[in-house]
């Protein structure tokens, strides 16, 4: 997964956008390499799991980066999609 997210980031370092949602993002790896090949922006990992999202939350203040947050939903139950984002990533659909 992290060669995909490598190989994503020229298109969307191009575009900058504001906000990478990454929805279920688990103990949240995807997202931190999401947000540390980003140049600008930040990158958003979203759970319905609060357990995960603590895992992810305690993994991203051991090792960083900076501009990543994690949120505990159901991405089913919220609008994600606004003008600050064009790209929502999901491992699994």
């Amino acid at each position: 997964m992290r060669a995909l997210v490598a190989e994503i980031a020229v298109d969307v370092d191009a575009r900058t956008p504001e906000l990478q949602p990454h929805i279920g993002c688990g103990a949240g790896q995807t997202t931190r390499d999401a947000a540390r090949v980003a140049r600008a922006g930040a990158a958003l990992g979203v759970d319905v799991s609060a357990a995960m999202i603590e895992r992810a939350r305690r993994l991203t203040d051991a090792t960083g980066p900076a501009n990543v947050s994690f949120e505990r939903a159901d991405a089913a139950q919220r609008v994600w999609l606004d003008s600050r984002a064009w790209i929502v990533a999901a491992r699994r659909a």
